[in-house]
């Protein structure tokens, strides 16, 4: 008797279990995973510090440890307001054309720098090389100057120049003398917005048909009197 019980206790079990698992299993698929957050967008800077570049000097200086690609320009405070005491960071990257080698020169200062004035700024790339007698044997170096004015990210970094470096060496005196004697650059200007031109659609139209006068219809009505 207690085994038949037992038999009959087992079997409701099995069968509430038949008919709870499958709503569990259906459960699982209702609940939606949970929504990956959205990449953060780099958001477009308008109001960066914009210095334009009016007049620039490449070279290779030379120190104790060798000779160094260079860089010497003049900059002009464009962006319409005093940057006096902002923090500038300024980036030279010296690329060899041929190898794909780099050396960096960096500088980073505050300096006094009201509107529409002028400051020059002197980078040096940070490696050494040997420069042999034939200036045909000279690495081809491209110098890319870059800067940031103020508390601004990767989006607000500025071009400033894209320059090849001159096959001279002088020291840093005659690249000095050089850009004062430079004719100054002036502000690249964005390009006015094209105006599209709306085609003119010709109509033509057709010649009207000649009115005949009240004569000519009076004419041609009139007989002609029998004899």
């Amino acid at each position: 008797m207690q085994f038949i019980r037992s038999v009959k206790f087992l079997g409701v079990w099995l069968l509430s279990a038949a008919l709870v698992l499958p709503c569990a299993v259906h459960a699982q698929h209702l609940i939606a995973p949970e929504a990956a957050e959205p990449e953060a967008e780099i958001e477009e800077v308008h109001n960066v510090d914009r210095l334009h570049v009016l007049s620039s000097v490449t070279w290779w200086s030379l120190d104790n440890r060798g000779y160094h690609p260079a860089v010497l320009v003049k900059i002009q405070n464009i962006s319409g307001h005093d940057l006096t005491g902002k923090q500038m960071q300024f980036q030279a990257r010296f690329i060899d054309t041929r190898t794909g080698a780099t050396t960096v020169g960096k500088s980073e200062s505050r300096h006094a720098f009201p509107k529409n004035k002028l400051i020059y700024i002197l980078l040096k790339g940070k490696d050494a090389y040997d420069l042999s007698n034939n200036i045909d044997e000279w690495p081809p170096f491209e110098c890319k100057l870059m800067c940031r004015v103020g508390d601004v990210g990767q989006e607000g970094t500025q071009t400033l120049l894209v320059s090849k470096v001159e096959l001279v060496a002088m020291t840093d005196d005659d690249a000095l003398y050089k850009i004062n004697r430079m004719a100054d650059l002036p502000p690249v200007e964005p390009p006015a917005p094209v105006k599209e031109e709306v085609p003119v659609v010709k109509r033509h139209v057709l010649p009207k048909p000649p009115v005949k006068s009240a004569t000519s219809k009076a004419k041609a009505k009139k007989k002609t009197p029998v004899r």
